[in-house]
């Protein structure tokens, strides 16, 4: 059992106007770290930094918050996703800054959703609830940003894994031009390349505002030629078996020449940069590139909305509920909604057919008896009734009384 002392301190301050301010200290606390979360724990204390922050809007309500999206960072780096559902938000809203440290008692621990893609590598995340206490904290020792960059040639090679969010640092060497074709803002896009300390290269895409963010800060700082970007929380994309750099949502965190050790360090690091600054003789690192058409696949996704499968499909004529097995999906999401696998049943001569697993038995259990013959084909096609099934007979049409109808051909006299 851990004991906690807290020692009171009263402090005036000269002046008339002065109120005497409570100061209470934590002298012991047991902090839990991210990896020693344990579900069977649901009394306990972290100390943590907000590393990234943002919102999501109720799907019905524009204008209403469905929840407050957290990534949190221990002091051993560690990082792990809290949220702030609805019901909570009028609690922690002030509170929480993206960049500060707190101290949070008695959150939840729940499991995150099963999805294609994630932001952290932890299997749990943190919920706030009314029993939560959230107290800002100054004496937080761990990283300020928590990046985590990956070399450039473990992402073209395709060794790191396409599931997981990744951190990215480089000097921009190439500027294209916004595509802006797409009614919708958010699927505006520019693509730019970076270029490490090695003098690799790689494709990064810049959706929605982050773009429009990039473009600003090179026509607000037109003499500054030397671009170096850090893309945190970023996700890769491969087309045609080579790989990009993305944004993902509101999520990623897109820092541009911030004045940062990390950003400092990549400088003294590249040869490129190794000058103290632009002059007027300084040459851009990055040229402007225009690009003149776009892949298939980037035209499908721009000029066409996508639909689910339900959507597309019309009711087509001698089809029943078998079928299909479709559900919605939302393919704004990174959720994966697979149609379910459906048995594929042949016989003897028979076409397979999809049905559902729960009610089949065997093959002729699908057979359609109420098959009929069109009556435009009535002058080319005879039926012929035989009482065994056989494949060296002609296409079968369906069974009546027992027997098999065969289709003939009708032959001209």
């Amino acid at each position: 059992m851990v004991i906690v002392f807290f020692i009171v301190v009263f402090k005036t301050f000269s002046g008339a106007n002065s109120l005497p301010h409570l100061c209470i200290y934590l002298a012991t606390i047991d902090f839990t770290l991210i990896r020693d979360l344990d579900v069977l724990k649901d009394n306990f204390t972290m100390k943590l930094r907000v590393i990234r922050l943002w919102t999501l809007d109720n799907y019905y309500n524009k204008n209403e918050l469905f929840s407050i999206e957290l990534i949190l960072m221990d002091e051993e780096g560690n990082k792990i996703q809290g949220y702030v559902p609805k019901a909570y938000i009028y609690k922690f809203k002030k509170l929480l800054k993206e960049g500060e440290s707190f101290i949070i008692k008695s959150p939840n621990l729940a499991k995150t959703q099963e999805r294609s893609f994630q932001l952290t590598n932890q299997l749990q995340k943190l919920a706030l609830n009314l029993d939560s206490i959230v107290t800002p904290c100054d004496n937080f020792s761990g990283s300020v940003n928590g990046f985590d960059f990956v070399e450039y040639r473990a992402i073209i090679d395709g060794t790191v894994p396409d599931n997981m969010s990744l951190d990215v640092i480089g000097l921009v060497v190439v500027v294209g031009e916004m595509d802006a074709r797409n009614a919708d803002r958010k699927r505006h896009r520019i693509r730019i390349q970076i270029q490490d300390a090695n003098g690799l290269q790689l494709d990064v895409n810049l959706w929605g505002d982050y773009g429009y963010t990039f473009l600003h800060y090179i026509q607000k700082n037109p003499n500054n030629v030397r671009i170096v970007i850090i893309l945190q929380f970023a996700k890769i994309s491969v087309w045609q078996d080579r790989r990009s750099v993305n944004t993902y949502y509101d999520v990623s965190k897109f820092i541009i020449n911030s004045d940062i050790d990390d950003i400092n360090v990549f400088k003294k690091r590249n040869k490129t940069l190794d000058q103290d600054g632009p002059h007027e003789n300084s040459k851009s690192t990055f040229t402007y590139m225009k690009s003149n058409r776009s892949s298939e696949n980037d035209d499908f996704l721009l000029n066409n909305d996508l639909k689910t499968i339900a959507d597309i499909f019309e009711p087509v004529e001698g089809c029943n509920s078998q079928s299909f097995d479709v559900g919605t999906t939302d393919y704004e999401s990174q959720d994966n909604k697979s149609i379910k696998d459906v048995i594929s049943q042949t016989d003897d001569n028979v076409t397979p057919t999809n049905v559902f697993k729960s009610i089949a038995t065997s093959p002729k259990k699908n057979f359609d008896t109420s098959t009929g013959l069109k009556r435009a084909l009535e002058d080319v096609f005879v039926l012929d009734m035989n009482d065994k099934m056989s494949s060296s007979k002609a296409t079968k049409v369906g069974v009546e009384d027992g027997q098999v109808k065969f289709l003939k051909v009708k032959l001209e006299k």
